[in-house]
């Protein structure tokens, strides 16, 4: 087994800004881009957009800032690559 449940620490939920918008059961239970299974409802639909371990926190963002990263980059790499 890699992880016990019974071992995740508690932590903040925090948006973009750094705002704490509630808390997570630990981070094990969490993967970038997810939408559902926060534990509580944020009024606007918001996805995991960083697991940062070091302060055990999980950052979410709006989809829109999400997928403008991910095309930016994307469009980023294919530049570099011709």
């Amino acid at each position: 087994m890699l992880f016990d449940k019974n071992e995740a620490i508690e932590g903040d939920i925090v948006d973009d800004d750094g705002n704490i918008l509630g808390k997570h059961r630990g981070i094990i239970h969490y993967t970038k881009g997810q939408r559902r299974g926060f534990g509580i409802a944020f009024g606007r639909s918001l996805c995991v957009s960083k697991i940062d371990a070091t302060n055990n926190r999980i950052v979410v963002s709006n989809k829109e800032n999400l997928l403008s990263r991910g095309l930016y980059r994307f469009k980023y790499l294919l530049a570099r690559h011709r």
